[in-house]
């Protein structure tokens, strides 16, 4: 009997082989109008292998589970969902995150494998949204029939309210980051120190978001008051900027290949880690602690805190002040340039 278009065919494959009946299914075509062929499973017998793509067309994914990556549930978890941008957009950064998992099989992975990456992340924030993301993953995957346990659903993440967390970085620290001019690392930890900016919001600022002439940078994440916010340049940082603004990519941080952004997962174990042992850096101390040096130093010199609160992308405890309470650029400017 005829199978329907797309159902997929079992043939015998030529040769002497311990599993000759193979199941394929058209993969696209060619520009000459031939077919092109995936082959899904092998089989011992010709039932074998007809039972098998009934039941691949009954739940197509089964047959795949031994080889679907994470990466590839991930994309069609994307494909088979619609998410807002702010959403979308933390969905990719907590993909950046696991990195190390991307080319693993899914089915393979276990709460060892996923613990691990979240015990290597820098913040109770990024710990909790990375399990938060495993679980969304192993979800699909098992409403799919790629796995049929959850190994995500016990994961530990730290309190986020922990005191490492909020631990600043102090002037004398900076001071000695200034020494260290002109390291990539020490660059990146003196342009967060200045800025506000979260790691990762500098790690994918591309150079179309930044105005050299007027001394600013448009950007954002995490949060609706996030996002599009306006960041002044700090004079004492602009000569940084403008160095890695010279790169002919479009981001403005690039790897040591100059072809694709800084990952995080890259920065901090290969970067952060070694500077903070090379250099005698506070336990403590985490990539999070130039942001909250920066609002520190500012809410001690009593600059306006509505304003700090636009720049860092904080609403803050009054929504009406935050929502409604506008600054021109240069009153932005003054409060940045008050830090030294």
């Amino acid at each position: 009997m005829r199978h329907a278009n797309g159902y997929g065919s079992v043939i015998r494959m030529s040769g002497k082989r311990r599993r000759p009946f193979a199941i394929r299914i058209t993969a696209g075509w060619t520009d000459d109008g031939k077919q092109k062929y995936k082959y899904i499973s092998y089989h011992a017998s010709k039932s074998e292998a007809m039972i098998a793509l009934a039941e691949h067309n009954r739940t197509p994914y089964d047959l795949d589970a031994n080889r679907i990556t994470l990466a590839e549930v991930y994309e069609r978890y994307c494909k088979e969902n619609t998410f807002k941008p702010a959403m979308e957009k933390h969905n990719k950064t907590c993909f950046n995150h696991v990195a190390a998992l991307h080319n693993s099989v899914f089915k393979e992975l276990r709460k060892a494998h996923f613990q691990g990456v979240i015990n290597g992340l820098e913040t109770p924030t990024a710990k909790s949204n990375v399990a938060s993301f495993f679980r969304k993953l192993t979800a699909y995957a098992m409403e799919n029939d790629i796995v049929h346990k959850s190994y995500a659903d016990t994961l530990t993440v730290p309190s986020k309210n922990r005191k490492s967390d909020r631990v600043p970085f102090t002037r004398a620290e900076v001071d000695e980051l200034w020494e260290l001019d002109g390291l990539l690392t020490a660059e990146i930890l003196l342009i967060l120190c200045y800025s506000g900016m979260r790691i990762m919001e500098l790690l994918l600022l591309q150079k179309s978001q930044i105005n050299m002439q007027d001394n600013y940078i448009i950007t954002g994440s995490k949060t609706e008051a996030g996002e599009d916010r306006y960041i002044p340049i700090h004079p004492r940082i602009k000569h940084i900027i403008e160095k890695h603004y010279q790169n002919s990519t479009k981001w403005l941080l690039v790897n040591s290949r100059g072809d694709k952004p800084i990952r995080y997962d890259s920065f901090h174990a290969k970067r952060w880690k070694k500077f903070k042992a090379l250099h005698d850096l506070r336990d403590e101390l985490t990539i999070h602690s130039t942001r909250h040096f920066f609002v520190s130093e500012l809410q001690r010199l009593n600059v306006n805190k509505i304003a700090l609160q636009k720049i860092i992308g904080h609403k803050g405890d009054d929504v009406t002040d935050a929502v409604y309470t506008h600054f021109e650029p240069e009153e932005l400017h003054a409060v940045v340039n008050a830090l030294k």
